[in-house]
């Protein structure tokens, strides 16, 4: 039992030691996707090289501002999509380590309970031998009685 206590108390450490990971990695990536779409709006707010573009005419400004948010929306769909992505994985490997461990659990369980039952198989084994050990005793005494009585008998 203080063995069963001593494994569950480290699986449960185990398990909150997992889901704090699993809480500060979301919330790593949350912060993470917040610094991304700040980078991206002082992008479209302060581009950083204005001056290398060439004057573009008029119908080339809108094309070239055209392709440019096209490229952004671009950029923040990937981020989008990568941050999910990771939020799977990390689902992902919560569930295996969930599992893993209920795996484990449950096997320590059965690997107890067989050698209970090998435990009581020896116990029933040797109270059967025991029995039939006594029982033999006993017909022995009793046939020796049974001997003695009919000496007795037959002397007198």
């Amino acid at each position: 039992d203080v063995r069963w206590k001593q494994i569950d108390k480290f699986e449960s450490s185990v398990k909150v030691y997992g889901e704090t990971k699993v809480m500060w990695r979301r919330k790593f990536t949350a912060k993470e996707g917040e610094n991304e779409g700040l980078k991206l709006w002082e992008f479209i707010q302060y581009p950083p090289s204005a001056n290398v573009f060439v004057t573009p005419t008029q119908g080339n400004s809108q094309e070239t501002e055209t392709l440019l948010s096209h490229a952004l929306n671009a950029e923040k769909c990937l981020k989008v999509v990568q941050n999910q992505f990771l939020l799977s994985e990390e689902k992902i490997l919560n569930i295996n380590q969930k599992t893993t461990a209920a795996d484990q659990k449950w096997k320590a369980r059965v690997k107890e309970y067989e050698t209970r039952l090998k435990a009581g198989e020896k116990k029933h084994k040797r109270e059967r031998q025991g029995a039939k050990d006594r029982m033999l005793k006993l017909k022995n005494l009793l046939e020796h009685q049974n001997e003695l009585a009919q000496k007795q008998s037959a002397q007198l």
